[in-house]
């Protein structure tokens, strides 16, 4: 099943040296060949020429060039010499090396970090709705042709996206599947996994399915909307101390009544510096 969304990371975006010595012109360009890249049938390459690519995005082939040279944009219209090899880490060792996007006759362009992402989601989650049981992407079945492109993001390292789809829909409106948790639990588990591997890449491959079924609970046994896991989850992935200490859903189950009540202090903090005393704006 396609993805209907992608997630984007400011910090992420803001930290990667390749897009600081960007043009804010050449990191829209960017922003609309990532969106391109999503709807791709190889999720994060496209077997398009670099003119139809800059068709596609209102771009020229000179300002496309430019992201090459900046290493942003990967690729070869004729033969990419060079191979995307991702070595995996567990713990402390490196795993053995994947080959992701193997020598071969162009066009073929591709964003290293989108690539390099949906091979580590499709390892994680082998069972979710986005992947086929036996752990290996399933077949494409893209609602749009691949000839038509339209919007997504990602690179090297960290340059703020990531392709998983988040929810913030309450839990009067699950949807229940033959497991006891529900599409919504899984995707916001996938999306929680996926902030997760940003800030520490050693975390080892998560069990999803136990990840929704936490969810669940907390929905059906501790009373929280979907809404207010993922707000509680971004506030603790966003703080310096807490972003190291909750790597997990049932982490965040367990410290959700202190992270929930440090989230709701801070912003009442933020509400007083904006209003004052005496409630007017200042």
């Amino acid at each position: 099943m396609k993805r209907p969304s992608f997630q984007f990371y400011p910090a992420d975006w803001q930290a990667n040296s390749n897009l600081r010595r960007c043009t804010h012109e050449e990191k829209g360009i960017w922003l609309d060949v990532i969106c391109l890249l999503h709807d791709q049938d190889e999720y994060g390459i496209s077997r398009w020429s670099l003119k139809e690519i800059g068709r596609a995005v209102n771009s020229t082939v000179k300002k496309l060039q430019n992201l090459i040279e900046k290493g942003i944009l990967k690729g070869s219209d004729k033969n990419l010499e060079i191979p995307f090899i991702y070595t995996p880490r567990s713990g402390r060792k490196n795993g053995e090396p994947v080959t992701l996007v193997p020598k071969q006759k162009g066009p073929v362009w591709y964003s290293s970090r989108m690539v390099r992402d949906e091979h580590v989601r499709s390892k994680a989650g082998a069972t979710t709705r986005f992947t086929s049981g036996n752990g290996d992407t399933p077949p494409c079945d893209y609602s749009a042709p691949n000839h038509s492109p339209t919007h997504r993001q990602g690179d090297a390292q960290g340059d703020g996206s990531s392709s998983s789809s988040s929810s913030s829909s309450s839990s009067s409106n699950i949807k229940p599947t033959e497991n006891k948790f529900s599409d919504e639990d899984q995707e916001l588990a996938l999306a929680i996994f996926d902030r997760v591997i940003h800030v520490a890449p050693k975390t080892p491959e998560a069990k999803l399915e136990k990840w929704a079924d936490d969810i669940r609970l907390m929905r059906e046994r501790d009373g929280h909307s979907l809404k207010e896991i993922e707000q509680v989850f971004t506030f603790a992935n966003n703080d310096n101390f807490w972003r190291a200490n909750v790597l997990s859903v049932s982490k965040l189950r367990k410290q959700f009544p202190i992270l929930h009540a440090q989230m709701t202090n801070t912003r009442s903090i933020q509400e007083a510096q904006n209003t004052g005393i005496r409630g007017a704006e200042v």
